[in-house]
């Protein structure tokens, strides 16, 4: 008898290993369903992940008044080496912030003005050297130095 009772047991024990070893239930586990059919963001272009920011120091070489400056960048970050020693335009939209002597707007902006300018770019973008079209966040503005 007891040897029954030792057979049957090692007969459930290994049923209930078959069990705990089978595939996950309906939606648990791993998802079958690539990254681009649930959403995810893309890589480039807009509401691009991730998203870096751009930072060029150097001054305003000219301004449309309300749309658009051109800056001849001196300085930079990381992400934005390859526009350094260019002359490059940069948008303004309704969302960027302007400051020169306080709060401003673009037409307070003067030509020769020491500007840093604040954006954010997709960094796929600049991969292999590319220099995608800048709209600047931020603008913070200042006269030159009196020499």
């Amino acid at each position: 008898m007891k040897l029954k009772t030792f057979v049957l047991t090692v007969a459930l024990a290994l049923a209930a290993s078959a069990v705990a070893v089978a595939a996950p239930p309906a939606g648990k586990g791993k998802p079958s369903t690539p990254a681009a059919a649930k959403g995810k963001p893309a890589t480039t272009g807009d509401n691009c992940k991730p998203r870096v920011a751009v930072v060029l120091k150097g001054t305003l070489a000219a301004t449309d008044g309300s749309t658009s400056i051109t800056v001849d960048v001196k300085r930079t970050n990381h992400h934005g080496k390859v526009w350094k020693d260019l002359g490059v335009a940069i948008a303004l939209d309704s969302k960027t912030k302007i400051v020169r002597n306080g709060r401003s707007s673009a037409t307070s902006l003067v030509v020769a003005d020491v500007v840093v300018v604040h954006a954010r770019v997709c960094k796929a973008d600049l991969a292999n050297g590319g220099t995608p079209a800048l709209t600047a966040k931020k603008v913070i503005a200042r006269a030159p130095a009196a020499s």
